[in-house]
């Protein structure tokens, strides 16, 4: 551990050894942390002395900020062997131990105020400072909403009847059937957000044991903050059948995705 150290000498009197430009200042903060943590890495080894075999060591650093709220949320904390060793308490600068064998760990890492104190230092002010640049150095893409093409398909006659939506951004969508304005829940199957190539999302909702004379009464809606509700009606006219895809597209399944018509209504 000392020779980890002896590259930082100039952190024991507090003073940084370069300081010209934020991205060194908060690089070296940073490594200083992580070289002191890999110094106190010897304490995992009174664990698995005795133990045979390879072990795994875990490091999970990062901040959280929330612009309306007005909080910050930081995590410091270790792992070992895929379970949960100890943990930076942000409040009380202290560390808590989940397990008995963390406890020689805990004890050591209190005593080290100073570090504590620049550890929770860049959780909750160098941290956050960066995630706000790279948010606003972002912007353009993290916060922008696209929505999708929004397709009714179905394989046969007495198949399931999908609502396919593809291309929206973010991932945070939804998407439902409704039955006479209500919200459906029974005889439907909610599929998994997946990403495109693009960077675009698709998901899709199967509605099935639809009476031939019920049609009318269904909708899909697919909803996404800051976008208007897409709403199409359930009507056998609209609906994209395995033979019509082919046609359109010579064989090739990836017409399976292509939009129709949709109508969009207020929220």
């Amino acid at each position: 551990s000392a020779e980890k150290l002896d590259q930082f000498i100039d952190y024991l009197i507090n003073r940084l050894i370069v300081n010209n430009s934020d991205h060194q200042i908060i690089t070296e903060v940073f490594y200083r942390l992580l070289m002191t943590d890999c110094a106190d890495l010897s304490l995992f080894t009174t664990i698995s002395v005795s133990v045979s075999g390879v072990h795994v060591y875990q490091w999970m650093v990062g901040c959280e900020w929330d612009d309306d709220a007005k909080e910050v949320k930081g995590y410091y904390q270790d792992g070992y062997d895929g379970e949960d060793f100890i943990a930076f308490d942000l409040k009380t600068k202290t560390w808590i131990a989940p397990t008995p064998q963390a406890l020689i760990s805990r004890q050591k890492l209190d005593n080290e105020k100073a570090g504590n104190t620049q550890r929770k230092q860049y959780l909750t002010e160098i941290c956050v400072d960066w995630l706000k640049k790279y948010v606003n150095y972002g912007s353009s893409s993290l916060l922008r909403k696209e929505p999708p093409s929004v397709s009714l398909l179905q394989k046969t006659p007495s198949s399931p009847v999908s609502c396919h939506a593809t291309g929206f951004y973010p991932h945070r969508a939804a998407m439902l059937w409704r039955k006479d304005g209500e919200d459906l829940y029974e005889g439907v199957d909610q599929g998994e957000i997946l990403p495109n190539h693009d960077g675009t999302f698709q998901m899709s909702v199967d509605l099935s044991s639809v009476k031939p004379e019920d049609r009318g009464k269904y909708e899909c809606v697919f909803q996404l903050l800051g976008v208007k509700d897409i709403v199409i009606k359930l009507d056998k006219s609209v609906i994209k059948t395995n033979e019509e895809l082919e046609k359109s597209s010579g064989g090739s399944d990836e017409s399976s995705a292509e939009s129709l018509n949709s109508k969009t209504s207020g929220n």
